[in-house]
């Protein structure tokens, strides 16, 4: 597959990736064992101005350029519904947990929206700088300090914790599935366990060299993968630190990984790869 995958489907026989060209925006469902594409959900730019897709594959959300999200059904490939509210300008946008959205507009007004029904849950106000975000917390980057995270409350914005500790800026990060804890990747070639909300530093990992572009963390929470600029993808166990292996270098540098259920895939050479679990 020579695009990178943005979800994988809940009983893992498909991933989505999604593509554009000068006319349409698209999003593919595409089965993992034959590489056929399974069903596809087209958008024209004249109408339509961005897309994401939820985590499990199932739905997604399109961004119109009147400031409206509409939710599209991957299994029926029709629209469900269509935002009241309008968020024109948006800054950030992602999906929180497969049926829930959260986007940013410029203002710095942060919205949570269910999915499929896009009922709109206004939260913090004031949000700039965004990383990442969860159901719990806001994670921002100071650009004064790129070398740090702070960890906000997702309802006030107030500030709980700041992660300081990387000697470079971070570039990446992943959440554990209980919301507790969270790894996070910088160009010092580290990648730190903090704990949440109270960001107590907890382990500390030796990295590839040259950095790392990407951090997933397993569905049961054991098991970090970092892909390296280096081509390489390294697998730790979580709770003790311990490196369990570093799987074969490509070409070139992988710069997305995520697991599935049953699989990791990793973008690396222009090409996503993937592993079974019996490799790792």
């Amino acid at each position: 597959m020579d695009v990178p995958i943005q979800a994988v489907s809940a009983d893992n026989e498909a991933f989505v990736v999604t593509e554009a060209n000068a006319k349409t925006l698209a999003a593919r469902q595409v089965s993992l064992h034959s590489g056929q594409t399974v069903a596809e959900i087209m958008f024209p730019k004249l109408e339509y101005a961005d897309i994401e897709v939820s985590p499990d594959g199932h739905w997604v959300v399109a961004m119109l350029h009147s400031g409206q999200l509409a939710a599209w059904d991957f299994s029926t490939g029709k629209r469900r519904t269509l935002s009241v509210r309008k968020e024109e300008h948006v800054t950030f946008k992602q999906f929180v947990d497969p049926d829930l959205f959260f986007t940013v507009n410029q203002t710095g007004q942060a919205v949570a929206w269910s999915v499929p029904q896009l009922i709109a849950t206004p939260l913090a106000q004031g949000c700039s700088n965004i990383f990442f975000v969860s159901s719990r917390h806001i994670f921002t980057q100071p650009p004064i300090d790129v070398n740090t995270l702070e960890v906000r409350d997702v309802s006030t914005g107030n500030v709980l914790s700041i992660l300081r500790g990387h000697q470079s800026r971070v570039v990446a990060m992943a959440l554990a599935p209980d919301g507790r804890t969270v790894a996070t990747a910088s160009w010092d070639s580290t990648v730190r366990i903090w704990g949440l909300p109270g960001g107590d530093e907890r382990q500390v990992f030796r990295a590839q060299r040259q950095g790392v572009y990407s951090l997933a963390l397993s569905p049961d929470g054991r098991t970090l993968a970092a892909a390296g600029a280096d081509g390489t993808v390294t697998l730790w166990h979580l709770a003790t630190g311990q490196k369990l292996l570093t799987l074969p270098a490509m070409a070139s540098g992988c710069s997305r990984v995520m697991f599935t259920r049953k699989t990791l895939a990793a973008w690396c050479s222009n090409r996503t790869r993937f592993w079974s679990a019996a490799d790792y």
